[in-house]
């Protein structure tokens, strides 16, 4: 953990990036065989057993405090729970790529949370870069291509849920550090949380959601959560050190790397048109206005 702490924060983000993008080409897979409820229920205890880990091995004392727990707590609510929830639903049901393009309006949200909650400073490109970022997402919706057309708006929906649930993690996981400075504990507690109510929502609200799954869906989806792993690992550590306004954006390079995975590995189920790649362009161009932005 000592290598993540040292490393440049904007560095940490590109590899979350490229490591995000790794995980849901796995995920992708896995979601053709696999419930919804089962794959998160899987990441999530994944992340889990590797965060225990790192706490076990951990040099010294975890200071753990109410107040990080609490915060970290909610951490896992709208991210490990409704993000993740929101976003594998969106993978079935639009694709891989859609959702990911979608997944861009997320700098957008936590660049306002950051600045109501935290005091960070708002610059002007970061309102250049929302702007940008939102019209990627709305050419996206309005694609008109016969697959696309087939597909309701709710949908879509769905889609937009999940960033607007993850996005605000970054600034709960800026406020749980500043009680508990721990890495692998927030990790730990967000995760448990996240598959203690995903099972509680399954139990009172789903009980007739059906779990299934066959051997490649989980040898897929624990590839996918062992490199989602590591992608939390630098995700969360370039929050603990960097500014939100800056390394939330940089994740969200990981739309280039999907949309090419998504063209390698999937294009008989997933058909990319002029509007999703135009879309996925304009939305990063978004965000690395609001990266660079001075």
């Amino acid at each position: 953990m000592d290598f993540l702490n040292t490393a440049p924060p904007n560095l940490l983000a590109f590899g979350t990036a490229v490591l995000i993008a790794v995980a849901l080409v796995f995920y992708r897979d896995a979601l053709s065989h696999m419930s919804v409820i089962a794959a998160t229920v899987c990441v999530n205890l994944i992340i889990s057993v590797g965060g225990a880990l790192l706490v076990f091995f951990s040099r010294g004392p975890i200071p753990w405090t109410g107040t990080g727990i609490f915060w970290f707590a909610l951490v896992g609510v709208f991210g490990p729970f409704m993000g993740r929830y929101f976003q594998y639903h969106s993978i079935s049901y639009i694709g891989l790529a859609r959702t990911n393009v979608l997944s861009q309006t997320m700098p957008a949200w936590s660049a306002v949370f950051a600045v109501v909650f935290l005091g960070e400073d708002i610059r002007a490109g970061v309102g250049l870069g929302t702007a940008l970022i939102l019209s990627g997402a709305v050419l996206l919706v309005q694609e008109r291509v016969a697959a696309a057309a087939k597909v309701p708006l709710r949908y879509y929906l769905v889609g937009l849920l999940a960033p607007l649930s993850l996005s605000f993690t970054p600034a709960l996981r800026k406020l749980g550090f500043l009680a508990t400075p721990s890495v692998p504990a927030g990790l730990v507690v967000a995760m448990l949380t996240g598959t203690v109510v995903q099972l509680l929502y399954w139990r009172l609200l789903r009980p007739d959601e059906a779990w299934k799954w066959s051997k490649r869906s989980i040898v897929s989806v624990v590839m996918g959560g062992v490199v989602n792993l590591f992608a939390a690992l630098c995700f969360w550590t370039a929050i603990k050190t960097g500014e939100l306004v800056s390394v939330v954006p940089i994740t969200r390079l990981s739309v280039l790397f999907v949309l090419a995975f998504a063209w390698l590995f999937f294009r008989k189920q997933e058909r990319l048109t002029w509007r999703v790649v135009a879309g996925g362009m304009i939305s990063l161009a978004g965000a690395v206005a609001i990266a660079v932005s001075k």
